[in-house]
């Protein structure tokens, strides 16, 4: 017999009402919460924050999420997916904690994950001859000083039209050199 199991999304992308995954949590229901926040230009905005202040760098209205729904999401048994750490994963994974011990919330478990900033290794690739493009097009990046890169996306990643419109200042290294 198969098990059922219930996966809500509450969240588009960072900026979004925080009502919604509020009322998915409340009606419960749900096995899983999920909660997207990132794109190219949330990115390069996160990486701004962390460059000013190291303990920023995520979706800080995750946090003010957390606030809200643990002690239900942990009462219910409700998971949570999220891609909220942006490129301070661990930041976010303390400010996350600061508030389940705040609001007497034990027994959590919190994963991150962590390799896809690149960004401390770009003048190796460069030395090594790797061009730099905007993550929008194959364009050259305008600066030699990007302010934000992340290792590219799987297959999938590549294989979509790009789109019409993303922030000059988001660059990657080109997909050629990674191997999936």
């Amino acid at each position: 017999m198969s098990k059922l199991v219930r996966i809500a999304n509450g969240q588009g992308f960072w900026g979004d009402s925080i009502d919604a995954p509020v009322r998915l949590v409340e009606a419960g229901g749900i096995d899983y919460l999920t909660l997207d926040y990132l794109a190219e230009v949330t990115l390069s905005i996160m990486q701004k924050q962390r460059r000013r202040d190291p303990q920023l760098g995520y979706a800080t209205d995750f946090v003010d999420l957390m606030k809200r729904v643990l002690p239900q999401l942990k009462a219910k048994g409700i998971r949570v997916v999220a891609n909220a750490g942006g490129v301070n994963p661990e930041a976010c994974r303390t400010a996350v904690l600061e508030v389940a011990k705040k609001l007497g919330v034990t027994g959590l478990k919190i994963a991150t994950v962590t390799g896809d900033d690149v960004l401390a290794r770009l003048p190796e690739f460069q030395a090594q001859g790797l061009k730099l493009a905007r993550a929008c097009s194959t364009r050259p990046a305008r600066s030699s000083a990007p302010t934000s890169t992340s290792r590219p996306r799987p297959w999938w990643r590549r294989s979509r039209p790009a789109p019409t419109s993303c922030s000059p200042a988001a660059a990657r290294i080109p997909a050629s050199p990674w191997r999936p």
